[in-house]
């Protein structure tokens, strides 16, 4: 009687480990929320900034 018991335990939890993974894959298949990402308008000013500077670094090598 033992045996038998520990036999449908085992089957009951192999199957519950099963379902576990079928669940998780599920999981994994559905979409994913959108990550919007605002870059504000100051950052791109200083970008221009550096590129103005690195302009005039530049010019200064370049005969006239």
């Amino acid at each position: 009687m033992k045996r038998f018991s520990t036999c449908i335990a085992e089957f009951r939890k192999r199957k519950e480990e099963r379902e576990r993974e079928e669940k998780n894959k599920e999981d994994d298949k559905k979409p994913q929320d959108t990550e919007i990402i605002i870059i504000s308008s100051d950052s791109k000013a200083e970008e221009n900034e550096d590129d103005a500077d690195y302009v005039e670094f530049l010019a200064g090598y370049v005969p006239e």
